[in-house]
């Protein structure tokens, strides 16, 4: 075996080590008391205290990052359309962000952006059974933590209570806030994987699995996940035609509940506390937002601002994150940032023909307009995580199995 086979070899298996330990880490079913987020928390206080990684000129590394992406995206478009330049356009604005985000990061938060770009990064470089292996330990964990999510809801189970909602699905990840993109997204990907093998066995196997992350979404009562699944469901009614009637049915459904169920989100409900925590944040981001448009203010901004603390004393409810997904890049990375993740979404649009995939980010879209489902903070990690993968599933992939890690020797 040559020195460079045996380099490649060492270098594939750290990358697969790191993002197995990753899945493993924000998907897997032990926070509970003692565990491992809930450790970190305490260990390392709030996240608020520590030290940026490049200190006080963490501002102008973020506006240079931010102008190079943006520089890089438009050469690389300027040289004609390929067969793979939009490809190329979401992985260098994922990189630029990731970027951003590492660098920002405090020193005791600065791994998990980091093992998360090795995740999104070390795939393109595994084999294809490392890339089996990889996505057969993500669903299976994904499986388990929506089982486990509707047993603890249906024996009531150290449940998450709303005032005015009641009981909540929150499974391991203790918050409904966290579950519910977990479960918008499985049900997607669960409906993209039936779609493999239409009439077997394996069809019928998955899309039983969609309809558990279906319900797990529902007694999560999230607005923002009922939104977003509404939309993404009325796009695969639309795009496959042959399935409008149940599609259909869902999307009315979720849209009624997400309008009658849960009240009408408006400014004038004054009885649901959720609704005006979510747009006193809304409104506290759009007041900090033309500070921080040039270069942003990193992780925290939001929660960072003057005028955080005077939002708590009028709303109890209100969140660390201004509870939209591009007021939130905004705020962190400032309008370059927005635009290169605008830039990736549009090119990720191109690259992902397939109609399940598509309404996976129309859905993470609509409840992104709504909530911060994604890129927020830890508490939402398993769906970015989940989202990272699901972006990169092998399409050539027909079943769950088990395989040999590293061929042959």
């Amino acid at each position: 075996m040559s020195q460079l086979s045996i380099i490649n070899r060492v270098i594939q298996a750290t990358i697969l080590l790191i993002s197995c330990w990753t899945v493993l880490f924000f998907l897997g079913p032990f926070r509970m008391e003692g565990g491992p987020i809930r450790t970190y928390y305490y260990w390392a206080g709030t996240p608020f205290d520590q030290v940026p990684i490049v200190g006080a000129i963490a501002a102008p590394i973020r506006l240079i990052i931010c102008l190079a992406t943006l520089a890089i995206l438009g050469i690389r478009y300027r040289k004609g359309p390929t067969k793979n330049l939009y490809a190329d356009l979401f992985w260098l604005s994922c990189a630029g962000l990731f970027l951003l985000w590492i660098v920002s990061s405090s020193l005791r938060e600065a791994p998990w952006p980091v093992c998360l770009s090795v995740l999104f990064c070390g795939y393109k470089f595994l084999s294809s059974k490392q890339k089996t292996f990889l996505t057969d330990f993500m669903l299976m964990l994904l499986v388990l933590q929506l089982l486990i999510c509707a047993w603890a809801y249906l024996t009531d189970y150290r449940q998450f209570h709303s005032p005015g909602i009641g009981e909540r699905a929150s499974g391991l990840l203790e918050n409904p806030n966290s579950i519910y993109p977990v479960a918008m997204l499985a049900f997607f990907i669960f409906i993209g994987l039936s779609s493999q093998d239409p009439v077997g066995k394996l069809s019928l196997f998955y899309r039983g699995l969609a309809v558990l992350a279906l319900l797990v979404l529902v007694a999560t009562f999230s607005r923002a996940g009922w939104l977003g699944l509404a939309a993404g469901t009325a796009y695969l009614a639309w795009s496959r035609r042959s399935w409008i009637s149940p599609f259909l049915c869902i999307t009315f459904s979720f849209l009624m509940g997400a309008f009658v169920v849960r009240g009408m989100p408006i400014p004038s409900s004054f009885g649901d506390r959720s609704a005006q925590g979510h747009l006193l944040s809304m409104e506290q981001g759009i007041r900090v937002l033309p500070g921080l448009l040039i270069a942003g203010g990193g992780p925290h901004a939001f929660a960072l601002s003057n005028g955080y603390q005077t939002m708590l004393l009028r709303s109890p409810m209100a969140a660390w994150e201004p509870k939209s997904l591009p007021l939130h890049i905004a705020l962190e990375y400032g309008l370059p940032g927005l635009l290169i993740a605008l830039v990736g979404l549009g090119a990720l649009w191109k690259v992902q023909s397939a109609s399940p995939i598509r309404a996976l980010l129309i859905a993470v879209s609509i409840a992104g307009l709504f909530d911060t489902p994604i890129f927020a903070n830890l508490t939402t990690m398993p769906a970015t995580v989940l989202l990272v993968l699901a972006l990169q599933e092998d399409k050539q992939r027909k079943h769950l199995s088990h395989v040999e890690l590293f061929g042959k020797p």
